[in-house]
């Protein structure tokens, strides 16, 4: 058996690629893959870390559980972690993975707490696996860095409830000037943490023999 422990990124309040529907479609697809004796257990994060489910080997009823996650506007990243390693490490498990849907960034920007975490997952033998909102949500963001743009204004609220808003179809929007320097300030910190994020990642898949995957468009997540 590989207890696998899934954790789910659904926060974010300038996220614009990693939306909830997307998350969950990554989660499914590799629920897909694993083993029938493979034992699962499932964890989000957003305004808080959340445990959604416990181990089981029931594919079906997890799947429901994914789409029982919720959004929120908070990345709580290190929360999870913590979590995550406290959760894994009771009982006798052995072959123990850990799967991260994310764009490993956490609201607090608290580079020593996340470092702890960090450092916390490595004095265990859990693997890491990453797939990783990072590359595309840095892509998304870099033109909207700029005080002149082509790209549109940042959304005003996430994916899941604009859908809901009756909007006017046909509008095009053409180059806009960002006179926001406060906005500006901080959809360049937000791309330097997303930077930062990946390479800290990276380090992380490589110091437990987990693997890390960094799409660079929806399809190919």
């Amino acid at each position: 058996k590989r207890p696998t422990y899934f954790v789910m990124d659904t926060g974010g309040e300038l996220r614009s690629v990693k939306t909830l529907d997307e998350t969950r479609k990554v989660a499914r697809g590799v629920l897909n893959s694993l083993r029938k004796e493979d034992s699962v257990a499932l964890l989000q994060y957003a305004d808080n870390a959340t445990i959604v489910s416990e181990w089981t080997t029931d594919k079906n009823q997890v799947s429901t559980w994914i789409g029982r996650t919720k959004f929120g506007i908070k990345f709580t990243f290190v929360d999870a972690l913590k979590l995550a390693k406290e959760f894994m490490s009771a009982g006798d498990l052995e072959n123990k993975h850990l799967v991260l849907i994310t764009d490993g960034t956490d609201s607090s920007g608290n580079t020593s707490k996340k470092n702890d975490a960090f450092r916390n997952l490595l004095s265990t033998d859990i693997a890491v696996h990453v797939i990783s909102y990072t590359r595309m949500e840095a892509a998304d963001i870099e033109p909207r860095t700029k005080r002149l743009s082509n790209s549109p204004p940042p959304k005003a609220m996430p994916d899941e409830i604009a859908a809901t808003i009756p909007i006017q179809k046909g509008v095009k929007i053409g180059p806009t000037i960002n006179m926001d320097n406060t906005l500006l300030k901080k959809l360049r910190a937000r791309k330097d943490d997303l930077e930062r994020s990946e390479e800290q990642l990276g380090t992380l898949v490589e110091n437990t023999n987990g693997t890390l995957i960094v799409p660079e468009t929806l399809d190919e997540m």
